[in-house]
């Protein structure tokens, strides 16, 4: 965090500065600051309406409250802590313990409390409260919806609107679903360092701060919040810091230990907090060798996946190109697809034969027909089935007809033996005497 306090303020003024004055300084500078890069801009984007330049500068401005917020709302709190005196004349004494020349019972010191609780609604409440704000309309576009987390990550990443936001700092290092983590991590240090001083009683402060303590360092070891491992093992151990530290000053204001047994303690803490780092940062070690072991088994699934799809397009298309070589384009002969379509009376001689005596018997009253050798369709059926004999499987094109991929004279001899036999001859058909 920023703080003012460490600028030779007085050296450089000849004056002294007071509470008041820092407490002014602190609140309305910030506060011109961020209205003046605001302002900025602000007429940027109307004169540079497709310059997105300025995006970085409002990113800038959001990092500059952020880091500054700890700083101002802690000499705020300050304002309203008062420490009691006993006087020489037996009367009791308050001033305020940031600064012992502002008595606590004047007019100066009404004034300052008044504009602190002003300040309590810009900066501690206020700027949470409208980063918050800032970040809910877009919940759901920095917590998509995905299959997996890290599908999740890749499609905010390659949100060109989230890109662009002022509140980038705020969501960038956290995992989706934790896109508020910020402001959490907000209000518990501002708990740490600024409410904890509304509590008159030290014993009452130390344990109001163990407990924000312990609990957010649970909540913080459960979630697991941030992306990096290394950065959520650091986060991890000054969260154990900040309980050991609470649990050490508590410890202190029992006087349960004595003065020379202090030393012992304090060399059991060293060793406590070097077997702390060393704990946390070889888990942080042995989380990301699983993570990438566990990722390059993935990968490996994956690309055997890939290669089996790839292995079965290439036979698939090759089994195809075999195909379409090997039973390269055929047409039937018209004439021999239309007698296949006559059916059976175009493939029977002897059913015509039979038809054409009948005929004739009918018309000279009588007498026998002999059985004709062949039919006229039948002969050119013949004389293309033997042409077709003459080529190879597949090279003869022949008239226009359907387009076939199979052996024609095959197929041909076994359609004309197929209705050969359901049409065979029988006697009383060959011999009209039968």
């Amino acid at each position: 965090a920023l703080d003012f306090k460490f600028l030779p303020l007085t050296c450089v003024s000849g004056e002294r500065f007071g509470h008041v004055k820092y407490l002014i300084g602190s609140t309305l500078i910030p506060l011109f600051v961020v209205a003046l890069a605001t302002l900025g801009v602000e007429l940027l984007r109307k004169l540079r309406p497709r310059d997105h330049r300025y995006l970085y500068e409002q990113q800038l401005t959001c990092t500059f409250v952020v880091l500054i917020l700890p700083s101002v709302a802690r000499t705020i709190c300050q304002s309203f802590r008062c420490v009691e005196y006993d006087g020489t004349d037996g009367m009791k004494y308050e001033y305020l313990l940031a600064d012992m020349q502002i008595d606590c019972s004047t007019g100066t010191y009404n004034f300052v409390v008044g504009y602190a609780w002003v300040a309590v609604l810009i900066w501690p409440i206020g700027v949470p409260l409208g980063l918050f704000v800032l970040l809910w309309p877009q919940r759901h576009r920095l917590d998509p919806k995905a299959e997996t987390e890290v599908e999740a990550l890749q499609i905010r990443e390659d949100d060109t609107e989230l890109k662009h936001s002022v509140a980038l700092i705020m969501w960038r290092r956290y995992r989706p679903q934790y896109w508020w983590y910020e402001i959490f991590d907000m209000m518990r240090r501002l708990c740490l360092t600024c409410f904890v001083l509304a509590f008159p009683r030290p014993g009452v402060m130390i344990s109001f701060a163990l407990g924000v303590a312990m609990l957010t360092t649970v909540i913080q070891r459960e979630s697991q919040p941030y992306i990096d491992v290394w950065l959520e093992s650091l986060v991890n151990l000054a969260h154990w810091q900040i309980t050991i530290c609470c649990v050490t000053i508590l410890l202190l204001m029992s006087e349960l230990v004595v003065a020379e047994e202090m030393v012992a303690i304090g060399f059991g803490l060293l060793i406590i907090n070097t077997m702390l780092i060393i704990a946390v940062f070889y888990d942080a070690r042995v989380s990301i060798e699983r993570t990438k072991e566990t990722q390059a088994m993935v990968d490996e699934r994956i690309s055997r996946e890939k290669a089996f799809e790839a292995e079965q397009e290439m036979r698939n298309r090759s089994l195809s190109e075999v195909a379409q070589s090997a039973g390269r384009s055929f047409r039937l002969p018209s004439r021999l697809k239309r007698s296949l379509s006559n059916g059976r009376k175009s493939l029977n001689p002897w059913a015509s034969a039979k038809a054409t005596s009948t005929d004739s018997t009918d018309s000279t009253g009588g007498g026998t027909a002999s059985p004709p050798t062949s039919d006229v369709t039948n002969i050119e059926i013949e004389v293309e089935m033997a042409q077709l004999a003459e080529h190879p499987a597949g090279s003869y094109t022949g008239q226009e007809g359907t387009p076939l991929t199979f052996n024609p004279m095959r197929q041909g001899q076994a359609l004309l033996g197929a209705h050969a036999r359901v049409d065979a001859p029988r006697a009383s058909d060959q011999d009209p005497k039968v």
